[in-house]
């Protein structure tokens, strides 16, 4: 028994003690790293101008969604809609001729709501065929993708995000754009 250890023989011992100073030398690093990471963080830097692209895209891809959408939203509910106003309109119009009031007849109300509703529809149609969509996506995308690439730098360098490595290990992590 060497230095008062059961099972340790004197050669060995000057081994063991090494190994359990090595290991403690070992984990007291490893914390360290660990607290200065949990501290520091870490700064990942980010290509701008594949965000910056991929925004873009993205805008220009939602704005020929949706006008598109709006487009044909617009193509079947306001014809209708402009029927049921010309009716409202038209059922309290009243000509007075020689002290008598006079309502239009049925079929006159019938074709102003007719007409107004086509005139409606060929208004919307023309406005949609007119309209170029393609043209005005491209160029609010390339006006998303400009502002995207004035501010992402600033408004990245503001963020923080702590992402949770272990569950006792967090480690904040900062943006940069490059």
């Amino acid at each position: 028994m060497a230095g008062g250890v059961p099972g340790v023989d004197r050669r060995s011992a000057p081994f063991w003690r090494g190994l359990l100073v090595g290991a403690g030398a070992v984990a007291a690093a490893l914390a360290m790293g660990l607290g200065y990471l949990a501290t520091a963080g870490v700064t990942v830097t980010v290509t701008g101008d594949l965000l910056v692209a991929r925004m873009g895209e993205e805008v220009e891809a939602a704005v020929r969604r949706e006008l598109s959408g709006v487009l044909r939203q617009a193509q079947a509910e306001w014809p209708q809609r402009v029927q049921e106003a010309a009716r409202s309109q038209i059922a309290a119009v009243r000509v007075e001729v020689a002290g008598l009031s006079l309502e239009l007849p049925e079929a006159a109300r019938t074709q102003v709501e007719r007409a107004a509703a086509e005139a409606a529809q060929a208004a919307v149609e023309s406005v949609a065929g007119n309209l170029p969509v393609d043209e005005l996506a491209e160029r609010i995308g390339a006006r998303a993708a400009a502002l995207a690439r004035e501010r992402l730098p600033q408004v990245l360098a503001e963020q923080r995000i702590v992402v949770e490595a272990a569950p006792w290990l967090r480690v904040p992590v900062r943006l940069q754009v490059r």
